[in-house]
């Protein structure tokens, strides 16, 4: 299991964002491939909290969505990124190069540590972000919504139960490679505190 990047003000919403898996990068355009390390998601982060924020598409599309597009300096996307916790599912690298996609192997790992990736960080919510890592998901009870207008997934909101009885929604969204948009995710993020707030 990864570590994942937890946000200092996390227990105020209990949001977590689910990316689908990770490869081998380069630090560097001419320096060696390197596996990615038990600490990656958080390095991920990181990298958008320097000055000059890591160009990776995936984590800009993030960042904008929890600043809002307001994030032309690093206490703006330090403030957004403390709001959730981050990681992604499957826990190990599945290759080389972005577009490369887990095997039979790497989907069965993710699903057994499943339970206790939510164990460990009590999430109230998760944001799903990829259909095919949706799909992989083991499945939970399934949650109407007819407000949230997500991918065609019948359902498209299931619900999980921690040891303390503690209720998990898990909620299914594009990709930020494949049909996402930086809005799309900051809108279902508002969905969600306003569903919260409704129901305190």
């Amino acid at each position: 299991m990864w570590t994942p990047w937890v946000g200092k003000n996390y227990s105020e919403n209990r949001i977590l964002l689910l990316g689908e898996s990770s490869y081998a990068y380069t630090e560097r355009a001419d320096g060696p491939l390197e596996e990615p390390q038990p600490d990656h998601p958080i390095r991920m982060v990181e990298g958008q909290l320097e000055p000059i924020a890591d160009d990776s598409a995936f984590m800009s599309m993030l960042t904008n969505a929890l600043t809002n597009h307001d994030c032309d300096s690093v206490e703006k996307r330090h403030a957004g990124w403390n709001q959730v916790a981050f990681t992604n599912y499957v826990p190990v690298s599945v290759g080389t190069a972005a577009r490369q996609r887990p095997d039979e192997h790497a989907w069965n790992l993710a699903k057994s540590e499943w339970p206790a990736l939510l164990e460990k960080l009590s999430p109230r919510h998760v944001i799903v972000l990829g259909l095919t890592c949706w799909d992989n998901i083991p499945k939970g009870k399934a949650i109407p919504d007819n407000t949230y207008t997500g991918p065609d997934r019948n359902p498209s909101i299931e619900e999980f139960t921690l040891g303390n009885g503690q209720p998990v929604l898990c909620w299914c969204h594009w990709h930020p490679a494949a049909g996402a948009s930086w809005k799309s995710i900051h809108n279902l993020i508002l969905h969600i505190q306003n569903r919260s707030q409704n129901r305190a």
